[in-house]
């Protein structure tokens, strides 16, 4: 509906650190990290190959809104919950934690 659609809009905008308009490769691994901190960061960064491979459907190297609407979709089915509660978590959580300097130099390298 609507109200899922202006939230995963305001997902993306916290996603898309630089706004640029498309989340790339380190803005979608320091997005997801949060969600994912025991994740070993080499384990994050295939999980984020195979997510752009999968949903970047013009190979523009980034997800524009569609394709990071589709992300989310897939993301939730995976984790089993709700796609609206889903994202209320998610946004909550972007907007409160701070990457740390240790996992930006990581994805940048």
């Amino acid at each position: 509906g609507a109200v899922e659609l202006e939230k995963v809009n305001r997902l993306f905008d916290l996603f898309d650190t630089d706004k640029s308009g498309g989340i790339d490769f380190h803005e979608l691994a320091l997005g997801l990290r949060k969600f994912q901190e025991s994740t070993k960061m080499e384990d994050l960064v295939e999980e984020c190959i195979k997510v752009l491979d999968a949903f970047d459907t013009n190979s523009d190297e980034k997800l524009d809104r569609n394709e990071f609407a589709r992300f989310i979709a897939h993301f939730a089915k995976m984790s089993d919950s709700k796609v609206s509660e889903l994202i209320d978590f998610m946004i909550v959580t972007t907007a409160l934690k701070e990457n740390t300097e240790a996992e930006e130099k990581y994805v940048k390298s």
